[in-house]
């Protein structure tokens, strides 16, 4: 009886990474090496699909193609001015056409110390462009344990940090080069449906948000919305109950088997008290009924 459509699968996968820390090295090829002041500092600002799948896996290695979905770095030489970096971009906002991207976990069999994000590909100038991004473990752990993909786990940290730009033509290649160490990393994960719970986690992709459970459009049981801890929200269990059959006697007016389930569905996941699981039965039966 509920008038939404739950979707159980996830939608986006996208996680959006910033690295911020300490700028303690910075060489052009043409412009040379930076002079650089105590308050040197970098900002990295990349975006993943954390469940892009692995190729090439070995005891030390993965691989996942396709995984870098954009890359931004930029260096400051002292508080609040940039560095110049020449021709040389330090954004993949430039690449144009379909590049090759990829990130690279190296591993001990179980623990990731080590990725690098990359992207490659052309601008519009038919120039050849890299850019890359790499972090290591140093004291403090880095990475979540197990070798699935490489996303860094948020909070201060004391990684060492590294990025190369290049392009390169007919004229020749410049490059610019980098090494830091990363202070604090946060991971911003698309919640696409705005339940709390992000995309990559998130079993309901569109979930019905609405403020109470409310049945058949206009009879609203007066009982909280909430969402449980896999992005779905008391309307989407009702809704994916939409499809099953009520009974096979044709005469019968009434909730289905699957949609009289759901308020003890909650109440097990205590998401509701039991006068709730007592009020959405009520409204759901008059609701069934008109």
């Amino acid at each position: 009886m509920a008038t939404s459509s739950a979707v159980c699968s996830a939608q986006s996968l996208t996680d959006t990474i910033t690295v911020e820390g300490e700028l303690t090295y910075a060489e052009h090829s043409f412009l040379g090496a930076a002079a650089l002041t105590e308050n040197a500092h970098f900002i990295a600002t990349f975006e993943v699909d954390r469940f892009a799948p692995a190729s090439n896996f070995d005891p030390t290695q993965l691989e996942f193609p396709a995984s870098v979905l954009s890359l931004e770095v930029t260096l400051f030489e002292d508080q609040g001015i940039a560095l110049d970096t020449g021709a040389v971009p330090t954004s993949c906002e430039v690449i144009v056409g379909a590049p090759q991207t990829m990130s690279k976990a190296f591993a001990d069999g179980a623990q990731t110390f080590a990725a690098v994000y990359r992207m490659q590909g052309g601008d519009m100038n038919g120039r050849t462009q890299f850019c890359g991004v790499g972090i290591e473990q140093m004291m403090m752990q880095l990475f979540a344990a197990g070798i699935g993909f490489p996303v860094p786990l948020a909070g201060a940290t004391d990684a060492d940090f590294t990025a190369t730009f290049e392009v390169a033509s007919e004229r020749g290649s410049q490059m610019v080069w980098a090494a830091g160490i990363a202070r604090n990393i946060t991971v911003e994960s698309l919640d696409s449906d705005q339940d709390g719970v992000a995309d990559w986690d998130d079993n309901c992709a569109s979930s019905d948000l609405s403020e109470t459970v409310v049945f058949a459009d206009d009879h609203d049981s007066g009982v909280t919305n909430q969402t449980d801890a896999n992005g779905c929200t008391i309307m989407d269990h009702y809704a994916a109950c939409e499809t099953e059959q009520t009974t096979s006697f044709l005469s019968y007016q009434g909730p289905s088997y699957c949609e009289s389930q759901v308020a003890y569905q909650m109440y097990g996941m205590q998401l509701i008290n039991y006068a709730e699981v007592r009020q959405l039965r009520t409204t759901l039966l008059a609701a069934s009924r008109d």
